[in-house]
């Protein structure tokens, strides 16, 4: 998604047209990789759950991903990243991801199968914490004029200084 936002900013239609045919191509209604974002995206996107809610829901989120099929979700995803690589290139892969960290998290939390039981549970710990956090509110910044950013800037630069070489 960030390459086609990307490719509209650049109005760059052919890039467009083709991050569009591959997003239909593996991620369209009933494909695989579909089914695996929609359970990631369940567990990103949900917020402010009870403690209990948030149990079962992990208990349910982690049987329905390991129902899917591992082998078919392997080769969709490689078959993705090879496209990818042809298509648009490996500086596709060199997007940032303002959210990796929790992608990490669930990542691990869903593919946990071979890790102790004490990382396990400390994983679903974090989870649950996860889970139960609350919404975060952009607070508006206050407005600096052109004196107070000089002084900003000053002070910092002062206190900072003996770190540049």
């Amino acid at each position: 998604m960030r390459e086609l936002t990307e490719a509209i900013i650049k109005e760059n239609k052919e890039q467009q047209t083709v991050v569009k045919t591959i997003l239909r191509e593996f991620f369209s209604t009933g494909k695989t990789l579909r089914q695996e974002l929609n359970l990631y995206n369940s567990l990103l996107e949900s917020k402010e759950m009870s403690k209990d809610y948030s149990q079962r829901f992990l208990v349910e989120t982690k049987k329905d991903f390991d129902n899917m099929d591992r082998k078919e979700v392997f080769n969709e995803q490689t078959a993705l990243i090879n496209r990818i690589n042809k298509a648009l290139g490996s500086k596709t892969f060199s997007n940032f991801v303002p959210n990796y960290k929790d992608l990490a998290t669930v990542g691990l939390f869903l593919q946990n199968s071979n890790i102790g039981a004490k990382k396990r549970i400390m994983l679903e710990d974090k989870m649950v914490s996860f889970l139960g956090r609350k919404e975060q509110t952009l607070t508006e910044m206050k407005h600096l004029d052109k004196l107070e950013f000089k002084m900003f800037v000053d002070r910092f630069n002062s206190t900072y200084q003996h770190y540049i070489r």
